[in-house]
């Protein structure tokens, strides 16, 4: 990852400042959800970054239609850099929290054209564990999804049993901590909230 240090304080997103224009950025693409701009300290020409318009630390904190939006710009740039650079190959990485390398807590995904000798080198040491520990991390990830998609479910039934009648406060509180739990960032809007806080004349 970039030897690179936000400078900004905590809570100035600098990515923020771009996306409002409140400083230059050389824009390469935007559309309702993300930006792509140059990244200062280039690797190699054509080094962009991709960023969400809302701020999110990072991939935990971004949804579904943010995910999908970021990896459509981003290869959208791709398909550009390699017309653009004629690289001989191209690197996408994107990296959360301290420890995951991440230097700038605004999700973002950086397109780097790559050429040989270019001195970004991606490795990591082989643990190979064995095909059981393989199957138990498997199993884990699975349990994990599955969990994520019932409180989803749970969620989305009580909000729309809740906005179909009269609100109470706890119906709110509810399927907001529903949302914590499944880990859905999102999951239920304000859009929702306010519905619900305004349904007292329905049924």
């Amino acid at each position: 990852m970039p030897n690179f240090v936000d400078p900004s304080p905590a809570g100035d997103c600098i990515f923020c400042k771009l996306v409002n224009g409140d400083i230059p950025s050389a824009k390469v693409y935007e559309d309702e959800l993300t930006l792509a701009f140059m990244d200062l300290g280039q690797v190699n020409p054509g080094h962009v970054l991709v960023a969400t318009k809302r701020h999110a630390a990072n991939i935990f904190e971004i949804t579904d239609a943010e995910s999908a939006a970021v990896m459509q710009t981003a290869r959208k740039v791709s398909l550009a850099a390699k017309l653009a650079f004629e690289p001989a190959g191209l690197t996408l990485l994107q990296a959360n929290g301290a420890e995951g390398g991440q230097t700038v807590a605004h999700f973002h995904l950086h397109v780097v054209p790559r050429h040989a000798n270019d001195g970004m080198a991606l490795t990591w040491p082989r643990k190979e564990p064995g095909g059981a520990v393989l199957e138990g991390y498997a199993l884990q990830l699975r349990n994990a999804m599955h969990s994520r998609s019932l409180a989803h479910a749970a969620s989305t039934a009580l909000a729309t049993k809740t906005i179909g009648c009269h609100a109470h406060p706890f119906s709110i509180l509810l399927i907001a901590a529903l949302a914590r739990v499944s880990g859905a960032p999102g999951l239920i809007s304000p859009y929702w909230a306010c519905r619900a806080a305004a349904s007292r004349h329905c049924c």
